[in-house]
């Protein structure tokens, strides 16, 4: 059996949500209230809305840098 070390034991989950404007916000809030042992990390991208009639290479460009800064800010999920 793998031994643990105490520290990863206790770890808090960090979620991060990534919003493409701001309807997320309720997902986010429900996340939040079912799981309150872990610490969350929002994005709302409110700078490219709407997404809809944008490139699928452009909306690729926006994910990558923004889960870019979300693993920077250290999100397990």
């Amino acid at each position: 059996m793998k031994k643990e070390r105490r520290s990863d034991k206790n770890k808090r989950l960090k979620i991060a949500v990534f919003d493409s404007g701001i309807g997320g916000l309720t997902v986010y809030n429900a996340l939040k209230k079912r799981y309150p042992f872990c610490d969350f990390i929002y994005y709302a991208d409110t700078a490219h809305v709407p997404y809809g009639g944008k490139s699928g290479k452009t909306i690729i460009a926006y994910a990558e840098k923004i889960v870019s800064f979300l693993l920077r800010k250290k999100a397990d999920l």
